[in-house]
């Protein structure tokens, strides 16, 4: 069993014992290496940490810092850019990451540190194009040509290779009314950001720095640097016409030539139909359970093709349309690609509740 007792919600303590779980031997041991962040993030965000941290315990909360020197690995300093359009800058370096190969686009975030001067659906109207984006969401992982993008509040639980923030603006981070008491919330929801990032974090502004920033220092590396190729964002996708959203199940299966009792295997990839196959042989199949010791060979076979012909009838839009990604855990062969692989090919034919995105 492994816990951490900084991330808890609603967790008084974490002990076995108090639990009823520390029956007979066990042995503790505490993981203090940091795994998921740089050196070099961890010294910089820290700084922010340590400073305004004192305010937060004045207040009467409990805040832990980690600690940079426990960081397994080492990479550049973080980058504070001072830049002619922020957030264009942003998409270009990400842009730029995924042309030199350096990461996928799913483990790139473009983070709001100014929610009311750069709402993410601001920044998702810049995106160029040829990349695709979207607002963070708990399946990210699962669309590895994705950017995403979120704001600060929306970060912690999350991990990325590159972290993009714009908004690190004086009077935007944080924001001109902010009462002074209050200023450290705003710098650890910014230093909760920074360490989303295992490898690289940049922090775009236009104007002064924001005080963060400063507080950072020379465990930050100070540049300026204009938008290097202008671009027209990608046209914005139209939205469907009313009577599309009200479309139902049946009609969009028409458009594809297909009703919801018919027979889709045509349409389906053979890994897919494989992975189908094995959830169907687990779940679905009666016969599968069945104590069939003593059975001669031929029975076996009887038992196989009656199996074969009751999952070519069991693959149907309507069937499939029950099927929920987070069911096929139990497998190892349902890894994220096979996944994704059949998710791709259900949706080709309106089934678009697999991911149950909608």
């Amino acid at each position: 069993m492994a816990g951490d007792p900084v991330q808890k919600i609603l967790v008084k303590r974490l002990s076995l014992r108090d639990a009823g779980l520390a029956e007979g031997s066990a042995v503790y041991r505490r993981i203090k290496k940091n795994y998921r962040n740089s050196r070099q993030i961890l010294r910089a965000a820290s700084k922010i940490a340590n400073v305004y941290g004192e305010q937060a315990r004045k207040s009467g909360e409990e805040i832990d810092v980690l600690d940079p020197e426990l960081a397994a690995r080492e990479t550049a300093k973080p980058f504070a850019v001072k830049t002619d359009n922020q957030v264009k800058k942003a998409w270009e370096l990400a842009r730029q990451s995924l042309a030199e190969g350096q990461t996928q686009a799913w483990t790139i975030c473009i983070a709001t540190a100014s929610a009311h001067e750069y709402p993410p659906e601001a920044v998702l109207a810049m995106r160029p194009a040829g990349l695709q984006a979207e607002p963070l969401s708990g399946d990210y992982m699962m669309k590895p040509d994705t950017v995403v993008v979120s704001t600060l509040n929306d970060l912690k639980g999350f991990e990325f290779n590159l972290v993009l923030i714009v908004g690190c603006d004086e009077g935007l981070c944080p924001a001109n009314g902010v009462a002074e008491g209050e200023v450290w919330r705003e710098a650890l929801r910014f230093y909760v950001c920074m360490t989303r990032a295992r490898d690289q974090v940049y922090m775009l502004y236009e104007g002064e720095p924001s005080q963060f920033l400063r507080e950072m220092g020379d465990r930050i590396v100070w540049s300026e640097e204009a938008l290097k190729q202008d671009y027209q964002p990608a046209p914005a996708a139209p939205n469907p016409p009313p009577a599309a959203r009200r479309m139902s199940f049946a009609s969009v299966l028409a458009q594809q030539g297909l009703s919801p009792h018919d027979t889709c295997e045509a349409r389906l990839s053979e890994e897919s139909l494989k992975l189908l196959r094995l959830f169907f042989d687990a779940v679905i199949d009666e016969t599968k359970r069945q104590d069939c010791r003593g059975y001669t060979q031929r029975a076996l076979d009887e038992l196989d093709h009656r199996a074969t012909a009751q999952f070519h009838r069991w693959v149907t839009p309507n069937n499939l349309a029950h099927l929920r990604a987070s069911k096929f855990g139990p497998w190892r062969r349902a890894d994220r690609k096979a996944i994704q692989r059949l998710d791709q090919e259900l949706r080709s034919i309106g089934v678009t509740t697999f991911l149950g995105l909608r």
